[in-house]
């Protein structure tokens, strides 16, 4: 018996998830692909942002060393 109630809940599940993949077609793809895009965009470039936060007093002292070697 709870195998039998525990398949009907799966059931339920998979139509609910089938329903709601069938609202997320619906809706405009073009759009999706956009949001998708600038999501990515924005986590690569906040995380470019960092990167080259951190980068940027390395570089500098890396220059004034070259600067040092040369004068």
């Amino acid at each position: 018996m709870p195998t039998n109630s525990k398949h009907i809940s799966w059931i339920n599940l998979r139509y609910a998830l089938h329903k709601k993949k069938k609202i997320e077609n619906k809706s405009p793809t073009r759009q999706n692909f956009h949001h998708v895009m600038r999501s990515i965009v924005q986590f690569y470039t906040t995380r470019l942002d960092f990167v080259l936060h951190a980068i940027r007093p390395t570089a500098m002292l890396i220059d004034n060393r070259f600067l040092s070697f040369n004068k």
